[in-house]
């Protein structure tokens, strides 16, 4: 070790300029290496993540294709509890058979509901929105038990509670109405929503075809939902919705954040490299010094890993300050312009790109001083030094 401190002291010595460019090519890989993991994580983060100004996806049907009760079903299943839980509202709607068309709307049945945790529940947020605008008139709207277990209830709209010609079509009752060939206890009526009756929608048919579901989150729309449930429609219902082309806002920034990533790579390996070339020719300078190394009867072997020492006491620490000068820095300046940078650290990471570091810098220090040591062996022999 004492030689090994001693090689350092006298580098510090007669060759300052190369040992302080030794320090700067240490210093910059982790601040490289560790920008570059943050950068990679922020851009996955943000690939992921990044939301559209909408909070609404709308599907539809492509021309020639229907779906069903029970293709909907299995397409929600194809969905993860993660991204349903995050709608707070799936809607669609259905034809009623035999109705007259002259009232628009009233010829349509709609579907409100929720799926959270695999289970069907009511819609929360509609009934929050209706109650806070007064626009339940009469009685309640669904509760979870209704959607979960298709009960047989209906909310209509007030004015089809005046019964008039078109919507007599569907009276049977003081209080109750026909839809699918089904009796619907009306529990409620309200106000708006272009007149449609609402009905759970585990109590229709299971081969009723449908328009195309749409889905409304409680948050922005993200990338990963988005992918997520057209990935699902292609394996349970391929090749039957049409989705909107979205543009997400990282898929213009793709191109930049790869060649940034690239080029830190690059720097960070060019570091290593100048590290290890002005290392090698500190070695080629003390050809006397691996001569009375052989004398004593060292190997290549050993006087590398002499060499591999001496590289390590110096890396070892400067790494490790560069990477402490990292973290403030990364805090307080870059985590405004990378937001998901800063949760992209722990010092399990950090310890990880030392290593990665320490690996790399052996693999190449290893190479080029085993070829330096033998080509300086052989001019040690020529020149009659031993």
């Amino acid at each position: 070790m004492k030689y090994i401190l001693r090689n350092i002291r006298s580098l510090i010595k007669n060759e300052p300029l190369i040992f302080a460019v030794m320090i700067v090519c240490v210093f910059a890989s982790s601040w490289v290496l560790t920008f570059a993991y943050g950068l990679y994580q922020n851009y996955n983060v943000q690939k992921t993540e990044a939301d559209i100004e909408s909070k609404e996806l709308v599907l539809s049907l492509r021309e020639d294709k229907s779906v069903t009760r029970t293709d909907l079903e299995r397409f929600f299943a194809e969905i993860s509890d993660e991204t349903l839980n995050a709608a707070n509202l799936l809607y669609c709607d259905a034809e009623l058979p035999g109705f007259p068309t002259e009232r628009g709307d009233y010829g349509r049945a709609a579907f409100r509901f929720t799926i959270h945790n695999g289970q069907y529940q009511s819609s929360s947020y509609i009934k929050e929105q209706w109650e806070k605008k007064g626009q339940i008139t009469s009685g309640r709207f669904f509760s979870d038990d209704d959607e979960k277990n298709g009960a047989n209830v209906a909310l209509i709209n007030t004015d089809m509670g005046e019964w008039n010609e078109a919507t007599l079509a569907i009276k049977t009752g003081e209080n109750t109405i026909r839809l699918f060939d089904k009796e619907y206890e009306i529990i409620g009526t309200y106000d708006g929503f272009g007149g449609v009756p609402l009905i759970p929608f585990l109590s229709i048919p299971e081969d009723l075809e449908l328009s195309a579901p749409a889905f409304m989150f409680e948050k922005n729309l993200t990338k990963s939902q988005y992918e997520e449930i057209r990935s699902a429609a292609r394996r349970a219902v391929p090749e039957t919705f049409v989705f909107p082309d979205l543009a997400f806002p990282d898929t213009e920034n793709i191109y930049i954040y790869n060649n940034i990533m690239l080029i830190c790579a690059l720097i960070a390996m060019l570091t290593v490299i100048n590290f290890a070339s002005l290392y090698n020719y500190i070695i080629s300078k003390r050809i006397r010094q691996l001569a009375v190394f052989k004398l004593c009867g060292c190997t290549s072997f050993k006087a590398t890993g002499f060499y591999l020492a001496e590289c390590a006491i110096i890396c070892v620490p400067v790494f490790m300050i560069g990477t402490a000068s990292y973290i403030p820095v990364m805090k307080f300046f870059l985590s405004p312009i990378f937001p998901y940078m800063k949760d992209a650290y722990s010092p399990v990471i950090y310890t990880v790109i030392f290593a990665l570091y320490i690996i790399i810098l052996v693999i190449i220090m290893s190479f080029t001083l085993i070829r330096s040591v033998k080509k300086n062996t052989a001019a040690i022999w020529k020149e009659g030094a031993l």
